[in-house]
């Protein structure tokens, strides 16, 4: 059935085109739809107006929400809404948002056809011996001219889906029967759909998958076992919810996942993961230390190190009069005092995937490790500027610091990391962080209505982060002393990853002092460049950053192989390149090979975070002082560039 779209672009006064069953709008949610747009020109940081610009954005967006990889509409359903593209800014200002419905209308349609068609087509075996690709990456592709190529890009697509079954062993029987959806107590792990796959946004620190540490960001799942060997269901394509009831269960009980690697092609080797299901408790996600031993220069010494999973506090407990209410700041001020008893020669404060939380933790958790100061500019939508200060004078510690970030290290993360940096208090070590320097705000949409509907909220931004040297957090993150390692791709995650994110930019500093402890400090380029010289004869350093490179390996690619004989031979190849990398640390550590990659599976790796090794070794750098050596030290430390102030 084709809607009536082309040929005018009057919005259509009703929604008597739209098909039975099709959701229409409510005379509440065209409301709603003026609420917003007064809410967005007067409360948002940008100021932007509603116009044609921003309509065209909008609508875009809504396409790319609904078929991202461009495998449900056809060119001419582009071509028939194309005539709203401008129209999305008066339908948020009138109310009158039927387009919107409409165009759902059609990806509705556009699905059902979709779905039947790939039934038919599981009647059939395919021939798996001709040398055929499929484009799985297709967010840069056209919309598919007609019928004919859209049936023969969803041919390839279920053949490729059967395919990836094929491979774990099954024969066409067998794959044709796997169930395929057409239409926190758990884990611990947010959730996200994303084309078809239910993808990792975030491990919660605490729960069962942050504690096995196998599973990773925008690692995808695509099958779920019961208990520990229940058989799989497949779950490409199930709605989100759906999945999540498979994931949860009563605490104790066992789940399996199968996980395709993040950046990895669909039908590449997945990994199996098993969790028991648990509580995530406040006690498994606050602060905690140890202690590790590092050998140098004849002595043994003792680095801290403190993982800082996230900036919390017990509001609800403070409130009620508890003098022993939790924070974060309260916690590691507990770990300083009896890190500094075992007598630590250095701290490492770790702030990986830590995404923030509660802003009055950052300035308090700085505050620990500078005498007095700013640490924070807020800027809000009417332009006010407020500068948040260190809430208590003196030092908690004021031995040698270093601060372990990654790309998952977001919003107050940020802003301590940046305010050690900016005092020269502490070396930042790792990735360039998130870019998370905004604020947002929950604005109800019931504020100008008399009756008692709850229409929920709206998150605008209101405001943004920067430095005390004037320097926004925002898009551009902290960028390391000494950078690391890591496995987390900085164009998938992040600010700089998101379309229309607020950009970077500056205003002007406030006066600060530098902390006493600059003078002692070794100079930074030194302790890159002495680290970069460890880092080529690290054995486990080395494997990481080989496993790194096979994965940007394959993140590069866009299309695979639909034969069976061609892809199996590419799984062995990979899987023999990755037992070859691992027996070549192994070699280098003095330690048995391992035969296979079933063995490899079994095998508990010896170096389980190796970034955290790394960062100690450039703890007792800091410790015993670096002193440039060679021509090319002495030339970075000459080029080491002054901090802002």
């Amino acid at each position: 059935m084709a809607l009536a779209l082309a040929g005018s672009v009057q919005v259509p006064a009703s929604t008597q085109l739209l098909p039975p069953g099709t959701i229409i709008p409510t005379d509440t949610q065209r409301s709603t739809a003026r609420k917003i747009g007064r809410i967005l020109e007067d409360q948002h940081y940008s100021r932007a107006a509603i116009d044609d610009k921003l309509s065209d954005v909008v609508y875009q967006r809504y396409l790319e929400f609904l078929d991202g990889q461009r495998s449900y509409f056809l060119a001419s359903d582009i071509s028939d809404f194309n005539i709203y593209r401008s129209r999305f800014g008066d339908m948020i200002r009138t109310g009158n948002i039927d387009p919107a419905y409409l165009i759902f209308a059609r990806f509705q349609q556009r699905n059902r056809e979709r779905m039947q068609h790939a039934l038919t087509l599981l009647q059939t075996e395919p021939d798996w011996t001709l040398n055929e690709t499929y484009e799985f990456d297709r967010t840069k592709a056209l919309w598919p001219a007609d019928s004919q190529a859209m049936e023969e890009l969803w041919r390839k697509r279920v053949k490729n889906d059967a395919l990836s079954l094929m491979l774990t062993g099954k024969s066409w029987p067998e794959a044709y029967r796997i169930q395929m959806s057409l239409n926190y107590e758990g884990i611990g792990a947010s959730l996200q759909l994303v084309d078809d796959y239910v993808t990792i946004m975030s491990v919660l620190e605490g729960g069962p998958a942050a504690v096995a540490g196998t599973l990773k960001t925008n690692d995808r799942i695509v099958g779920v076992g019961q208990g520990h060997d229940g058989p799989f269901t497949d779950v490409i394509g199930w709605r989100l919810d759906d999945v999540v009831q498979l994931i949860r269960g009563k605490a104790g009980t066992a789940v399996r996942l199968q996980v395709l690697p993040a950046g990895a092609a669909p039908g590449t080797g997945e990994k199996v993961l098993e969790f028991t299901r648990n509580r995530v408790t406040l006690e498994a996600q606050a602060a905690h230390k140890e202690v590790k031993s590092v050998a140098r220069n004849g002595r043994t010494l003792k680095i801290g190190v403190i993982t800082v999973p996230g900036f919390y506090q017990d509001i609800a407990a403070q409130n009620a009069g508890d003098q022993n209410y939790r924070s974060t700041t309260r916690d590691v001020l507990k770990l300083i005092n009896q890190l500094k008893a075992e007598k630590i020669d250095g701290l490492v404060l770790d702030l990986r995937n830590d995404g923030g939380g509660y802003l009055p933790e950052a300035t308090a958790l700085t505050g620990l490790f500078i005498d007095h100061g700013p640490v924070v500019q807020l800027r809000d939508t009417s332009g006010r500027l407020e500068v948040l200060d260190d809430p208590q004078t003196g030092a908690a510690y004021d031995g040698p610091l270093a601060v372990l970030v990654d790309r998952l290290s977001a919003s107050a993360s940020e802003i301590f990391a940046g305010a050690i940096q900016d005092y020269r208090r502490g070396v930042i070590l790792g990735q360039t962080t998130f870019g998370k320097g905004t604020v947002q705000n929950l604005v109800s949409l019931d504020r100008w209505s008399s009756d008692k509907t709850d229409n929920g909220q709206l998150t605008v931004t209101i405001g943004k982060f920067y430095r005390v040297t004037g320097e926004s957090t925002q898009h551009r993150g902290v960028q390391p002393d000494v950078p690391l390692a890591s496995v987390l791709d900085t164009k998938e995650i992040g600010e700089s990853a998101l379309e229309s994110a607020l950009p970077w930019d500056r205003i002007a500093g406030v006066p600060f002092k530098l902390s006493s402890s600059t003078a002692a400090a070794p100079p930074l380029a030194a302790l890159a460049t002495e680290e970069g010289e460890r880092a080529q004869h690290d054995p486990d350093y080395k494997w990481l950053v080989s496993d790194i490179a096979a994965i940007d390996s394959v993140r590069e690619q866009h299309a695979v192989s639909l034969n069976l004989k061609t892809r199996r031979e590419e799984r062995a190849r990979m899987e023999h390149e990755r037992l070859e990398r691992e027996n070549a640390r192994r070699a280098a550590k003095n330690l048995p090979p391992l035969k296979s990659v079933e063995e490899l599976e079994k095998t508990k790796d010896e170096a389980a975070d190796v970034v955290l090794e790394q960062a100690t070794q450039v703890m007792a750098d800091m410790v015993t002082g670096v002193h440039p050596q060679t021509p090319q030290q002495k030339t970075a430390l000459a080029n080491d560039p002054p901090r802002p102030q």
